[in-house]
């Protein structure tokens, strides 16, 4: 039989990492933003190019939470890269919110599978480094 009380504090033992992760993966799209506003104004880069890189991005932010995640976990890489994933959607959606209004497209949806996908990945890679 389980312990309740050693379930209570393992699921808050995620509390610290995921605030860590989060904050890297959410710091990591921020600085990368910057560079591609700096890129962007330095070169002649078409328009269409900005939902690609604001998709890497998410992407690369997303797989920096999850590898970091899974690196101070070291268990349950793909569930909880994911879930790590899923809560930085949220907290892009909540800037994206804020900054633009709601406005969800196709886009926005595509840009919210890749963060996901890229956290999971980055928490499996984390798991197993």
């Amino acid at each position: 039989m389980k312990n309740p009380k050693s379930e209570k504090e393992g699921s808050l033992s995620l509390i610290k990492p995921m605030i860590i992760s989060l904050t890297s993966g959410m710091a990591a799209i921020f600085l990368l933003f910057i560079l591609f506003a700096l890129l962007m104004s330095a070169q002649s880069i078409p328009f269409s190019v900005v939902h690609t890189l604001i998709i890497a991005a998410g992407a690369i932010g997303g797989f920096i939470a999850g590898f970091i995640f899974g690196k101070q976990t070291r268990r349950h890489g793909m569930l909880l890269g994911a879930l790590c994933g899923i809560l930085l959607c949220v907290n892009v959606l909540i800037v994206s919110v804020i900054s633009f209004g709601f406005d969800i497209q196709a886009y926005s949806l595509i840009k919210l599978v890749a963060i996901i996908a890229a956290s999971a990945i980055g928490g499996v890679m984390g798991v197993n480094k």
